[in-house]
């Protein structure tokens, strides 16, 4: 069983440049969706992505939570002018 990790927990995993899990990735879009990560947490872990990089995994997950997190929204498509 894993335990519950906090936004701290996932700022960590990217200063020791590890990789997040899926879990991880998908804990971190519901919390930025939610607004349950404060912004200067999400600040945070931006700093450390660009500083530390992600793996194919980590985009791959990233950007599939970030779709479903878009799809579940409500919000049908985003015109551009």
């Amino acid at each position: 069983m894993s335990e519950l990790k906090t936004a701290t927990d996932l700022i960590r995993i990217k200063q020791q440049k590890k990789e997040m899990s899926q879990n991880d990735i998908d804990l971190l879009v519901k919390g930025l969706s939610d607004q349950s990560i404060a912004d200067y947490q999400v600040a945070a872990w931006l700093m450390a992505t660009y500083l530390n990089g992600l793996s194919q995994n980590e985009i791959i997950w990233l950007t599939q939570a970030l779709r479903n997190s878009f799809q579940h929204s409500g919000i049908r498509s985003l015109e551009f002018t």
